[in-house]
C-alpha cells in the first residue's frame, strides 16, 4: 500500500519548509548514506522522501501517514497509567528537550531569526536542529544555520578550493574551532559513514610564473594634465603596479602582462568601506593570485587568458578631474575582486 506524506509533526502542528511538500512516499531514498525502503524514525514524526535528487537523496519531504496506529494507542494507555504509578517518568520528562525555549534562545543571540542560507524561520526547524543550530560570527553580530547545510556550503567551498567564510557576512572568516564543532556534530549525525572533507591545495608553478607587485616608493607615475585639468600644478602619484612575469624556460628570456596600477596610501575615513584602502585592494589580488583565479591559463607553453576582474587599470583612471581619488571606484574596484574569491 502507498504511503502518503503531509506536512502535520506527531504533535498536529502544521510545519512550514521550503523542502517539505506533501505527496507519495517514493521508496528507496538515500538518507545519511543508507538507502531506505520505508520511513525514517524523526523526533517529529516518521517521515519520508516525496521527491530525490539525481543521487537519489531525498529533495523534499514529509510525514508519514496511513501507518498502524494500534501501538501508538496502546502505548498512549500505557504512559497515561505509567505517569500515575511512577515518579521517574515525570523526573524525565522534565529532561525533555524544550522547543520554545531553544527558538526563543535562538532569536535572542542571532541577528536573523532564520536559517542564514535556506531562509527557513526557526520555527520552521526540526527539533535536532534546533538543539544542533551552528551560531557564526562576532558576539553581538552571530547568525545562526543548521547544521546540514552550513556543512554542505563549507564542504562545497572547500571543493572549490574557496575560503570558509560566513555565507551572508564575507568579511567573516571561519575559525577553525568552529569548523572543528560542525565537523563534530556531523561526526555524531552521521556515524562510521561520516568522511570529513578535504581542503584542496593549490600549487602554482612560481618557478615559470610570477606574480609581481612593485614597491610604490619606486613606482611613483604622473597623472597627464588631460585628465585633471582642474588641478593647478603637475600630479606625480605613488602607485603599485601589478605584473605577471613569465618565462618558458631558464635560458628564455622574460615576458610580461601588465595588469595595471593601484593608487598607494589609501586609508578610508571614519564610516567609509573598511575595504576602501590600497592595502585591501592589494591584499584581494594576492589572494585571487593564490587561489589561482587571476589567470584562467597560466602555462608558459600555452596563450595567457588574463583575468577574471578587469585589472588593467592606467593611472588617470583613479582620479576626477581635480586630481582627487575617486573613492567610489576604489570601492567598486574592491567589490569585483572580493566577489571572485566566492565564485
Amino acid at each position: 500500500m502507498d504511503i502518503i506524506a503531509n506536512n502535520i509533526d506527531n504533535k498536529g502542528k502544521i510545519r512550514k519548509s521550503k523542502e517539505l511538500k506533501e505527496g507519495k512516499c517514493v521508496f528507496p531514498f538515500k538518507y545519511k548514506g543508507v538507502d531506505n525502503n520505508s520511513c525514517v524514525k524523526g523526533e517529529s514524526g516518521d517521515w519520508c522522501a516525496t521527491s530525490l535528487s539525481k543521487r537519489g537523496a531525498y529533495k523534499t519531504w514529509g510525514y508519514c501517514t496511513n501507518k498502524k496506529k494500534s501501538t501508538s494507542k496502546s502505548s498512549s494507555k500505557k504512559s497515561s497509567s505509567s505517569k500515575k504509578s511512577s515518579s521517574s517518568k515525570k523526573s524525565s520528562s522534565k529532561k525533555e528537550f524544550d522547543r520554545d525555549k531553544q527558538i526563543k534562545y535562538l532569536k535572542s543571540v542571532c541577528i536573523d531569526p532564520y536559517d542564514g542560507i535556506l531562509f527557513e524561520d526557526f520555527e520552521e526547524w526540526e527539533d535536532n536542529d534546533l538543539r544542533d543550530a551552528i551560531l557564526l560570527g562576532p558576539e553581538g553580530k552571530k547568525r545562526c544555520y543548521k547544521v546540514d547545510t552550513i556543512y554542505r556550503w563549507l564542504e562545497d567551498s572547500i571543493i572549490a578550493g574557496k575560503p570558509l567564510k560566513d555565507p551572508i557576512n564575507i568579511s567573516y572568516f571561519i575559525k577553525p574551532q568552529e569548523f572543528e564543532y560542525i565537523k563534530s556534530v556531523m561526526r555524531n549525525r552521521v556515524g562510521p559513514d561520516y568522511k570529513s572533507p578535504i581542503e584542496k591545495k593549490i600549487i602554482l608553478d612560481e618557478k615559470f610564473v610570477e606574480l609581481l607587485i612593485s614597491d610604490p616608493n619606486e613606482t611613483w607615475k604622473r597623472v597627464p594634465k588631460k585628465y585633471i585639468p582642474l588641478y593647478r600644478g603637475t600630479l606625480n602619484y605613488p602607485f603599485y603596479h601589478i605584473q605577471i612575469r613569465i618565462n618558458n624556460s631558464p635560458i628564455s628570456e622574460y615576458r610580461y602582462i601588465d595588469l595595471g596600477f593601484i593608487p598607494a596610501g589609501i586609508e578610508p575615513n571614519l564610516g567609509e568601506d573598511q575595504y576602501l584602502s590600497s592595502y585591501s585592494l592589494v591584499s584581494s589580488i594576492r589572494k585571487l593570485w593564490d587561489m589561482r583565479k587571476l589567470l584562467l591559463t597560466h602555462h608558459p607553453l600555452k596563450n595567457i587568458d588574463c583575468c577574471t576582474v578587469n585589472l588593467s587599470k592606467p593611472v588617470h583612471y583613479w582620479f576626477l578631474s581635480d586630481g582627487s581619488i575617486d573613492k567610489q571606484k576604489l570601492s567598486s574596484f574592491g567589490e569585483d575582486l572580493r566577489y571572485q574569491e566566492l565564485m
